[in-house]
């Protein structure tokens, strides 16, 4: 015949409040973290996409800015790396 187990003896549990009571706090701190994580994981986003924006303007060899006071070369220069940013279809707000 098989030993029987010894069931230990529970207890009383101290009185805690009902979990209704709780619920409304518990919400709102969970719906507050999940906004923050929301907002950190959008801004990871925008930075991984601003980073690809630039490796690709990279890959283009934009034309560099040689400092002269000349205002014509200066428009020049504009000019060209509007159109290289245009070139890869970089949105207005990078």
């Amino acid at each position: 015949m098989p030993l029987r187990r010894r069931i230990p003896r529970q207890e009383p549990m101290a009185e805690t409040p009902p979990p209704q009571q709780q619920a409304p706090d518990i919400l709102a701190d969970l719906y507050n973290a999940l906004r923050a994580l929301s907002g950190l994981r959008m801004e990871r986003n925008l930075k991984a996409r601003q980073a690809s924006f630039f490796k690709e303007f990279m890959k283009l060899n934009p034309p560099s800015f040689d400092g002269r006071p000349d205002p014509t070369s200066t428009e020049r220069w504009l000019r060209d790396v509007k159109r290289t940013f245009t070139s890869i279809s970089t949105p207005a707000e990078f």
